[in-house]
């Protein structure tokens, strides 16, 4: 019984002594854990230097995406200055909110998000929800969500937060492709990742 207590015992100190060193580890950034946080702070700082912050000054979306693509950099955005700039804009806007790196079957690949709003008459807005070295790759221009405008680092809260100001609403549904036309909401759409 004796022997039992002590193995017993053994175990749970080597437990907690494993949660402690995972804990140390993620809150060093030794370990990233993609789609809990930002991603801001892990980003090479040359990278860092080429997120822009919108800051509300989102006025003309044409020149921006120009200018995003141009410089090969990421803008963030929120959801209330996105959804003026597609309503002053006019036409077609199909906007895929994503996680860089995802390969489940709810995450399309860019390229047949793009296809699709082709299909549709839609341009399309790609909206990363954290931030990745890998996203200043693509030739497309790439939006993410500012996450100092909704004043947390938590991927899950300011994207719920984009996600209502950008649709004006509050609903748990779960959708990853938002159509605007003429500034009006008109879908809210789950996408797969074609077979």
């Amino acid at each position: 019984m004796r022997r039992l207590a002590k193995w017993s015992i053994g175990i749970g100190s080597f437990i907690g002594c494993l949660i402690a060193l995972l804990a140390l580890l993620l809150c060093t950034g030794v370990i990233r854990v993609y789609g809990l946080t930002t991603g801001y702070n892990q980003l090479p700082q040359e990278l860092q230097a080429r997120v822009v912050f919108s800051q509300g000054s989102l006025t003309d979306l044409d020149k921006a995406l120009a200018q995003v693509r141009q410089q090969r950099s990421v803008l963030l955005v929120n959801g209330h200055e996105l959804r003026e700039a597609i309503t002053r804009k006019g036409g077609k806007w199909l906007v895929y909110i994503y996680q860089e790196g995802c390969s489940s079957p709810s995450c399309p690949t860019l390229s047949s998000v793009t296809h699709y709003a082709e299909q549709l008459g839609a341009r399309p807005l790609f909206v990363a929800v954290d931030l990745r070295s890998e996203l200043f790759l693509h030739p497309e221009p790439i939006l993410s969500i500012d996450f100092r405008y909704y004043n947390t680092t938590w991927c899950a809260t300011f994207q719920d937060k984009f996600l209502a100001d950008l649709t004006q609403s509050k609903d748990d549904e779960y959708y990853n492709i938002l159509l605007f036309e003429d500034g009006q909401l008109v879908k809210k759409l789950r996408l797969q990742r074609p077979s």
